[in-house]
This record gives C-alpha cells, sequence and structure tokens, in this order.
C-alpha cells in the first residue's frame, strides 16, 4: 500500500481551487500516526463518479496527485466565474444613514443599524459583515435581497456576531416579599436572568424561588431573593425573548455565517414559507424557544444547505425542516442538549437534535451525514421514543430515486431513539455509529426505530451497516393504531452490529415481523446480533420472545442468516465500537454495491475529521457494522513525537 501527502497549505490551495465542495474533494485533515505511519495528513482523495455525484474516496496510490489535478482540469473548464460584489458593514449601535456609508466595523458612524439594513437593497456578490464591535444586535434581521447561482449575498458575523430575540427589562419596581415587576408589553417564552434560564410558573402564586418568573397583562413579576434586579443583575441584566425568528430568511442564493442566534420566542435562525438555494453555517443557534435552525410553512423550497453550525439548548429541537422541501444537505453540525431545558409549559412536548416533517407534500432527496448529535431530551419517567430523538424523520414519504439519506453520523446519550422513521418510506440509514441512545422508561425507545400507525406507511427502508450500542431497544420495526391501509412492508436490515441492550437487541412486531395484515417482505439478514441472552428477541407479542438464534429462525422460517455470536468490539466506549482482529464481523457482509461501499475508519472523529474507506480496500469483504477493519492500531502518535511540528512534515510513500 502506499500513500500521497500534501502539505497542508497546498492542500488548501488546491481545495479551494476545487470549489471546497466535499463531493468534489476531501477536507484538509490535521496529520496523525497510525502504528508509527503517518496517516492522514491532508490525504487528496481520487473521486469517481456515483450515481451522478462525484463520490470521495480515500486515495491509495502514488499517483493522486496527477489525477487530482486531472480532476482540477476538468473544474476549471466547467467552473462559472463568481461575481464578486461590495462589502458593507452593521453595528447593533450604528448610525450611517444608507449602505454608501456603511464603510468599516470602527465606529457607529461607520456602520448601518439592523433597521436600516433590513431596508436596503444588495445584489449577487455583496457581503455584509455583522460586527460584534457595536454589542449585541437585539432586532430581528430580515433583509429580502436575492443573490444568484454561484454568487450568492452573504451576511457574515466573523463567528462573533450575536443576534438576540430578547430585550433588556428595567425599571424593576417591588411588587411584595421578594418579587418585583416591570413593564414588558410582549409575552416572552423564555426570560434570562444574567444568562441564567429563568424558571417559568404557570401563575403569581407559583413565585417562591430564586429566578421564577410569569408574565401577565403587560407586566413580567420575578422572584428575586438577592433583592432590586435593576440593581442585582447587570451582566449584562434581565432579557425577555419577545421576537421570533431572530433571523428571518426571506432571500434566495443567501448565505448566513459565523452568526450566534438566542433567545428566539420560536425559531432562531428560519422562515415560514422560506426561500431556496441557501446556506447557513458556522452559525450557533442556542436557546431559542422551540428550535435552533429551522423552516416551516406550506411552499416547497429546495437546496437548503445547513453546515459546520452548533445547534444546543433550544426548547425542543436543533435543527427542524418542516414543509414541503428536497435536496437539501444537513452536515457536519453539532447538535446537543436540545429539548432538555423547559419549564412546565412545554415540558411533555417531544424532542430531538434533527427532525424532517411533511405530512402533506413532497420532502426527498435529503442528506444527513457527518453530524455529531448528542445528550437529547430530559430522560423524565414519563418520556417514550419520541423524547430526545437523534434524528427524526416524520412522515418523510421519499422516492425511490431520490430517497433521504442518513448516513456516517455520530449519536449518542439521547434519551429517546437514536434514528426514528415514523411513517416514512424510502430512506437509506447506512453507516452511522449509535450508542446508549433509547433509554427512555416509558414505551419501547431503540436505537433504530421504524413504525407506522393508522391508515400510513413505512415502507422500503434500508438498514445497513449500522453500529447500534446499549440502550434499551437495539432496532423495533412496528406498527400501532392500525386501521386499513397501515403498512410496515418492505424494509430491509442488513449488515448491522446491534450489541449491549437491556431489553431486545431486535424487537418486531404489527408487521413488522411479516405477520399479520399490516406487514410482509421485510428482510433481516447478516446482522450481529451479538451473544444470546434471556429474550434477546421479541418477534411479535410477548409470547413470542427468544433466546436463542435457532429459536427466532425456526419460527421465522426464513432463508437469512446471522452473524451470530460476539462481535468482538475494540470496546464499549462510543469511540471505539470498531472491530477487533479476531471479529468474526470482518468480512462476513453482504456487499450491497458501490453506492453504500464507504465505511468509517477506525481513527474517524467528528466533526472535522469523519473518514472513510472503500469496502473492498482491506480484507477479502465487505465487514459487518459501520467500521471497516483495517488492520490499523488508532493509537495516536506512538512512535514518540508528540511534539512534532506536522506542517513541516513531507510527501511520505510505502
Amino acid at each position: 500500500m502506499c500513500l500521497t501527502y500534501l502539505r497542508e497549505d497546498l492542500c488548501r490551495i488546491l481545495k479551494t481551487i476545487l470549489g471546497g465542495n466535499d463531493r468534489l474533494t476531501s477536507e484538509c485533515h490535521p496529520a496523525e500516526t497510525v502504528s508509527g505511519r503517518l496517516v492522514g495528513k491532508e490525504a487528496v482523495r481520487d473521486t469517481g463518479p456515483v450515481n451522478g455525484w462525484l463520490e470521495s474516496r480515500w486515495t491509495h496510490c502514488g499517483a493522486t496527485l496527477l489525477r487530482s489535478l486531472g480532476v482540477m482540469g476538468v473544474v476549471f473548464i466547467a467552473a462559472q466565474p463568481m461575481a464578486w460584489g461590495a462589502t458593507y458593514y452593521v453595528r447593533a449601535d450604528g448610525s450611517a444613514a444608507n449602505k454608501s456609508l456603511a464603510t468599516g466595523c470602527t465606529s457607529p458612524a461607520s456602520a448601518m443599524d439592523m433597521s436600516t439594513l433590513n431596508g436596503e437593497s444588495f445584489f449577487p456578490g455583496d457581503r455584509i459583515v455583522l460586527c460584534s464591535e457595536g454589542g449585541v444586535f437585539r432586532g430581528q434581521f430580515g433583509n429580502t435581497s436575492n443573490g444568484a447561482a454561484g454568487s450568492p449575498i452573504t451576511y457574515d458575523g466573523r463567528g462573533s456576531a450575536v443576534i438576540s430575540g430578547s430585550d433588556l427589562v428595567h425599571g424593576w419596581a417591588p411588587a411584595g416579599g421578594n418579587v418585583w415587576v416591570a413593564n414588558l408589553s410582549a409575552q416572552p417564552q423564555q426570560v434570562f436572568i444574567n444568562g441564567t434560564f429563568g424558571n417559568r410558573k404557570t401563575g403569581l402564586g407559583e413565585l417562591t424561588g430564586h429566578l421564577d418568573w410569569f408574565w401577565v397583562a403587560n407586566q413580567l413579576h420575578l422572584f428575586s431573593s438577592s433583592g432590586d434586579p435593576d440593581v442585582q443583575f447587570q451582566g449584562p441584566g434581565v432579557e425577555a425573548g419577545v421576537r421570533s425568528p431572530v433571523v428571518l430568511l426571506r432571500g434566495e442564493h443567501i448565505v448566513i455565517k459565523g452568526i450566534t442566534a438566542r433567545h428566539s420566542n420560536r425559531l432562531g435562525i428560519g422562515a415560514w414559507n422560506p426561500p431556496s438555494h441557501v446556506t447557513i453555517k458556522n452559525c450557533v443557534a442556542e436557546w431559542n424557544w422551540v428550535t435552533g435552525i429551522g423552516q416551516e410553512g406550506n411552499s416547497l423550497y429546495e437546496d437548503f444547505t445547513i453546515e459546520d453550525n452548533i445547534a444546543r439548548y433550544n426548547g425542543i429541537g436543533g435543527i427542524g425542516f418542516s414543509g414541503p422541501s428536497r435536496n437539501s444537505i444537513i452536515r457536519r453540525n453539532t447538535v446537543y442538549e436540545n429539548g432538555k431545558y423547559r419549564s412546565e409549559v412545554n415540558r411533555d412536548n417531544f424532542a430531538w437534535g434533527i427532525k424532517l416533517w411533511e405530512p402533506n407534500g413532497i420532502q426527498e432527496g435529503h442528506e444527513i451525514y457527518e453530524n455529531l448529535i448528542y445528550d437529547n431530551g430530559e430522560g423524565l419517567a414519563s418520556h417514550r421514543g419520541g423524547h430526545g430523538v437523534g434524528v427524526w424523520l416524520d412522515t418523510i414519504q421519499a422516492t425511490p430515486s431520490n430517497p433521504t439519506t442518513i448516513r456516517h453520523n455520530l449519536i449518542y446519550d439521547n434519551k429517546g431513539n437514536g434514528i426514528f422513521m415514523e411513517i416514512s418510506s424510502n430512506t437509506v440509514v447506512h453507516g452511522n455509529v449509535l450508542h446508549n441512545n433509547a433509554t427512555n422508561a416509558s414505551g419501547e425507545p431503540g436505537g433504530v426505530v421504524i413504525d407506522s400507525r393508522i391508515n400510513f406507511s413505512s415502507d422500503h427502508n434500508l438498514i445497513s451497516n449500522n453500529t447500534i450500542h446499549g440502550g434499551r431497544n437495539g432496532i423495533r420495526v412496528d406498527t400501532y393504531y392500525q386501521s386499513s391501509g397501515c403498512s410496515i412492508s418492505n424494509n430491509t436490515i442488513i449488515n448491522n452490529i446491534v450489541v449491549g441492550q437491556s431489553d431486545r437487541v431486535l424487537y418486531a412486531d404489527g408487521g413488522g415481523n411479516n405477520v399479520g395484515p399490516y406487514g410482509s417482505g421485510n428482510v433481516y439478514d447478516n446482522n450481529c446480533f451479538g451473544a444470546e441472552f434471556d429474550n434477546f428477541i421479541r418477534w411479535g407479542n410477548l409470547s413470542h420472545l427468544h433466546d436463542t438464534y435457532d429459536s427466532w429462525e425456526a419460527e421465522h422460517g426464513e432463508s437469512w442468516a446471522q452473524v451470530e455470536g460476539d462481535p468482538q468490539l475494540a470496546g464499549t466506549s462510543m469511540h471505539s465500537l470498531y472491530l477487533a482482529a479476531g471479529s468474526p464481523c470482518r468480512d462476513a457482509g453482504v456487499n450491497l454495491g458501490p453506492i453504500y461501499d464507504d465505511a468509517l475508519l477506525e481513527t474517524a472523529g467528528w466533526v472535522d475529521s469523519v473518514e472513510t474507506s472503500d469496502q473492498d480496500w482491506y480484507g477479502g469483504g465487505w465487514d459487518v457494522g459501520a467500521y471497516l477493519y483495517s488492520g490499523f492500531n488508532p493509537i495516536l502518535f506512538a512512535d514518540g513525537f508528540e511534539s512534532g511540528d506536522t506542517i513541516e512534515w513531507t510527501v511520505t510513500l510505502f
């Protein structure tokens, strides 16, 4: 085997020339060593056409650079010229009367305020810089200008601009005991006191503890055991959410980047009946009442890219798409602790990390990949599989020619289902690592769940090459509240590792077991369900529990063959769920074809270095589970050069 490596600066030049699109080329990853050898050192990836796209793959020959330069030549010919526009500046305290006077961030006079920004017209290629120098923006962003294909309008917060849906509340007066009152005309959904999430109550009589609050009749009441809020809370003070969304998406062909959106009364960054061709990247959406980044409405929208964002601490969900849509990308986002910090008002609502839903129209062709999704949901005793889901597809009826794909995500410690396909069809769930999800005490949560109900269907889904470890149930395929037309059929569950569950590794009922009028044609083949234990498989109701593979096989009567016994993973922590040298899952997988042949490398790290390779690279066949066994020991810098300056490392061939 031989590998070609490039210095970081050259790699980044190549990546820039290639357009920065990971369908064409890889990220430039920092160096790592494996067993004393340098790997992953800005390796240029070879490309090959798959399903009409160019699929990135790790290269294993010294001719990579020449091939990559050949790809560049094609790109040079095909690339469209970028239209460069003007740059304008915005500050929270800006006083420039129009965009022509908005020339910098240095002073209020050299920048517009938010209201002026929203009223101006911008043109393809323009860049609008949101300056942090003027403090927090307390107004809704909502410019309506459109960019053009290849020349978007970019709104750039440079990683430091904060837009808040809250206003500071002043003028507090004593209202008896430790309760204080101030005028506030808009009803807040959230209140923050020096950045601490306040305790929302449902009546004045419930204000009994520090930072309890209640709003009624245009007045905000706050319990402050430390005294006058105007005096005691000045960093920044009492903030009450009064606007939604914080960033209102209204123009097409736009890029929103480097902005923190918080304290919205509903959505942080989002829109109703949103436009198409929008990219949201490198943003933080936090402490919004419902969803951090979301779209809602009835108009069809296309080509949303949600990448490299952080969505956290939102009341219900991190990222949510609603309404008819197609062909959007959700990638490399870090999504955590959503649906965890709530009050009595919304505590029983469902919660999720990432969710798509559309009961009446089209939602198809979405790609959800290389995200890090963890610790969503509260885990209350009454909560079930829908409370704290990692990735949730709700009524997403995609088409066979344009499925929705969920791949190569790391999903862990979510209280509800890890991946949930509710009344959803033509979905591919492939190559994900799921650890310790589905721990809610009520219902039957699972690591990966397909379900349907009433007269709806969940058909033709593919669940392949995932590693599902821990939680109550591993894979659940089921229906409930059935009526005529209900279907859970022709789903394929293949090449998965499912181990470490406390209840069942497999739970199939209500037609998921191909029994009765609601399900047929479901396939459970070539999975590793681990070592046998009491009742580890449920194949129907509670009278159909199985302690052994043999008894289950005798009941289902199919020709399926499983990889039985301990899969021999390297460990039980979420970063060690790859195959050990002696694993029976090595070379034991079913070849599903080139569309699905990318498997995770043992060194994969979310979200910046999710490295994959072809299943046929190492060994005599496909492996079972999410990881490719490569024979490498993923111990970094085992040769003792921990302090080496990897930027100076040069080409190594072996």
